[in-house]
């Protein structure tokens, strides 16, 4: 499938660049969080009244003690009343004017070859390859199932499960309704709650963020004064514009999303006690964001690559998290270039197989 998430043709990439605009500047009025520190600072007036964040060493954290039951309303609000007012692709790639993400829809290869859930790749999503262009959602599949099988490093295979971008969206198809039916059968085959990192991809309003859910299963029972600090339950936001109101709606999507989960998964057991998954500490780490219109889907890639290497040793305070220099600019550059080459490599790799 090639739908594209995000903006194809040259009218579609300007809505994506008003709408990255748009969002820098509402975050900006929200909050700067380089400049508050020590527990303080001030929302704007748009959302002074919601109490959604507390800020605190540089990082953003739902609170959810304080903000209780409003927390959804309000910030699920917020990114579908407010910020959602780019133009919706469909799956097919056509946009709400009628133009199509391109005319060059031929298969080059399907990633893995000839198996369940492979991704299709076309000879346009090769083209978003190009100098600041965006990537769309088979793209960013293609290159997450490829750090899944070749980047991921073999200690931690067992451990991590990766969401692809469809996901979320199926999940989250509606204001404040998590729709848990349209994906209970993506886990039929593996419990969650065993895997320490779960990874998920999330495209929304052309901007792509990334969710890493860490030791879920460790809610249950956990204590934070009794136990290992590298196994506390929580979310890392990773958002390279730091959009933090829309970047912690989606966790508190997620949130909702594994309590239902846990329900469907040992609700028949004689033992069962649903998780307050609300509970979880959901954070945004400093690291490199993007300071173009057209990054974000390899800034996100880029976290996956980054985290895998250098997986946090402790969850206790939020410098164990922050990781400021844990790229460059240019290290996004090569990125761009390393999947168009993988992709043309796989492409001639088939090729080179099939019979004369």
């Amino acid at each position: 499938m090639s739908g594209d998430h995000s903006p194809s043709g040259a009218g579609s990439e300007e809505v994506g660049r008003q709408s990255w605009r748009k969002r820098k500047r509402l975050n900006d009025g929200i909050v700067d969080v380089d400049k508050y520190e020590n527990g303080s600072g001030r929302m704007s007036k748009d959302v002074n009244n919601t109490s959604v964040e507390h800020v605190k060493d540089g990082l953003i954290e739902l609170d959810e003690e304080k903000t209780g039951e409003r927390v959804e309303d309000v910030v699920i609000d917020l990114i579908e009343d407010v910020l959602v007012e780019g133009k919706e692709i469909g799956p097919d790639g056509s946009v709400a004017d009628g133009e199509v993400a391109s005319e060059d829809s031929r298969v080059l290869f399907e990633f893995p070859p000839s198996k369940k859930g492979s991704i299709k790749l076309t000879a346009a999503d090769r083209d978003r390859l190009a100098p600041e262009k965006y990537l769309n959602d088979s793209v960013i599949d293609f290159y997450i199932k490829f750090i899944e099988m070749f980047a991921t490093p073999p200690s931690l295979r067992d451990q991590c499960y990766f969401f692809n971008s469809f996901f979320f969206n199926l999940l989250f198809t509606s204001p404040k309704v998590i729709h848990h039916k349209n994906v209970k059968r993506w886990t039929q085959e593996v419990d969650l709650f065993t895997k320490k990192y779960i990874f998920v991809p999330i495209c929304r309003n052309s901007h792509w963020t990334l969710i890493v859910i860490c030791n879920c299963g460790k809610l249950p029972g956990w204590k934070k004064d009794q136990n290992n600090p590298e196994d506390r339950p929580m979310m890392l936001i990773y958002d390279s514009l730091r959009t933090s109101p829309v970047a912690s709606s989606y966790a508190v999507a997620l949130k909702a999303y594994l309590a239902e989960e846990y329900e469907s998964k040992f609700a028949g057991k004689p033992d069962f006690t649903a998780p307050d998954f609300s509970r979880m500490t959901a954070w945004i780490p400093r690291v490199p964001s993007q300071s173009n219109e057209f990054d974000c889907g390899l800034y996100i890639l880029q976290y996956i690559i980054s985290f895998l290497q250098d997986t946090p040793k402790a969850l206790q305070e939020k410098k164990d998290v922050n990781r400021p220099d844990w790229f460059t600019v240019a290290d996004i550059e090569m990125l761009r270039e390393h999947i168009r080459v993988v992709m043309i490599g796989q492409e001639e790799y088939l090729m080179l197989k099939k019979p004369a």
